[in-house]
């Protein structure tokens, strides 16, 4: 009896041991590294009485997260626009400036496609973007 209880004591350790890591922090495992082409990108200013279109970079936008953690993002053919770093905890990503951070929902993230939405202080941004 006590050995048919080791062997499912250590069969059950086995089966955890070897369970996927669901911990989406580490970028090297996330198929957000690599480029990415805009194919709609806009911000809009939030009130309570209106909202604005500050910017519509449409597919004029790249984005490049590398899998050190690190990102750029540019628009309409310029330099960086913004780059830090960043991490991603479930379908949350958080972009980290050298002064600010910004979170966003990732609403699709696979190895095709990317979508992402959030408020930044007024700023709505709602974004789509291919991999290249």
């Amino acid at each position: 009896m006590k050995k048919l209880l080791m062997l499912a004591a250590l069969v059950g350790i086995s089966l955890v041991a070897c369970e996927e890591d669901d911990d989406n922090s580490n970028p090297n495992s996330q198929p957000i590294v690599g480029t990415w082409q805009s194919t709609s990108y806009v911000g809009t200013f939030r009130d309570t009485s209106f909202t604005d279109t500050l910017f519509d970079f449409g597919n004029t936008a790249t984005a490049n997260f590398t899998a050190q953690g690190t990102y750029t993002f540019s628009a309409d053919g310029g330099a960086a626009v913004s780059a830090g770093t960043y991490a991603i905890s479930g379908s949350e990503l958080t972009l980290y400036k050298s002064s600010d951070s910004a979170i966003f929902n990732l609403t699709t993230l696979n190895n095709t496609n990317m979508a992402w939405e959030g408020i930044n202080g007024l700023v709505r941004t709602v974004a789509t973007f291919t991999k290249q």
